[in-house]
C-alpha cells in the first residue's frame, strides 16, 4: 500500500517534470538525456515486474492505476519505434501529452466561478451568516488557486489567466480595503 503510493507519486512528480521539459521550445543535450534516463530506467522496472513484455506488449500482470496504465499504454503505442535513436523520448511525449490543458483549466474555471460568485452577490442583495463566510472563504481562495494553477500553463493563456485573476484580487482588496 505504502510503496504504491511512493510510486505513483513518483511518476506524477516526473511525468510534471518531463512535460515542464518537453513543452519548451528547445531541448537541451542535458535535458534531452535525462528525459531518455528516467524513461529507460521505468522501461526496465516495467519489464522487471512483468506489466511490459521485452518484445514490448502487455505482460501477464496488470496493475490499478491511472499514471501507471499511461505509461504502459504510452510504451505500447511506441513499441513499433523501438530501434529508433530517439524512442524513449517519443514515449516520453506520448506520455505527457494532453498535461498542459489541466492547468489553464483549473485557473479558468476558478477564474469564473469568482465571476458567478460576484454576480450573485448582486442577484441576492444581502448575504449573512454561513453563506456570507463561504462567500468570503471564497473570495480568498479562488484568486489564489487560479494564480498558482495558471503559473504552471504554457505561452499566451498562461498570461491572460494570471491577469484575471490578479485582477480578481485587485478587485477584493478595492472593495473590502
Amino acid at each position: 500500500m505504502f510503496r504504491s503510493i511512493i510510486v505513483n507519486s513518483y511518476l506524477i512528480h516526473f511525468r510534471f517534470k518531463i512535460s515542464q521539459i518537453l513543452y519548451k521550445k528547445t531541448l537541451k543535450r542535458k535535458q534531452q538525456l535525462f528525459i531518455e534516463s528516467v524513461m529507460k530506467s521505468y522501461y526496465e522496472a516495467l519489464i522487471k515486474k512483468n506489466l511490459l513484455t521485452k518484445d514490448g506488449n502487455r505482460g501477464q500482470v496488470s496493475r490499478k492505476g491511472k499514471n501507471l496504465n499511461r505509461l504502459i499504454n504510452a510504451f505500447l503505442q511506441e513499441k513499433e519505434r523501438e530501434d529508433k535513436q530517439s524512442f524513449f523520448l517519443d514515449v516520453a511525449t506520448n506520455w505527457v501529452e494532453g498535461r498542459a490543458k489541466i492547468p489553464h483549466v483549473v485557473s479558468l474555471t476558478s477564474f469564473v466561478l469568482f465571476l458567478l460568485q460576484w454576480s450573485s452577490i448582486f442577484v441576492l442583495g444581502n448575504v449573512s451568516g454561513i453563506l456570507a463566510i463561504i462567500y468570503l472563504i471564497n473570495f480568498l481562495f479562488l484568486p489564489i488557486i487560479g494564480i498558482f494553477s495558471a503559473i504552471f500553463g504554457l505561452g499566451w493563456k498562461k498570461h491572460l489567466l494570471l491577469l484575471g485573476n490578479i485582477g480578481n484580487i485587485v478587485l477584493i482588496f478595492m472593495v473590502f480595503y
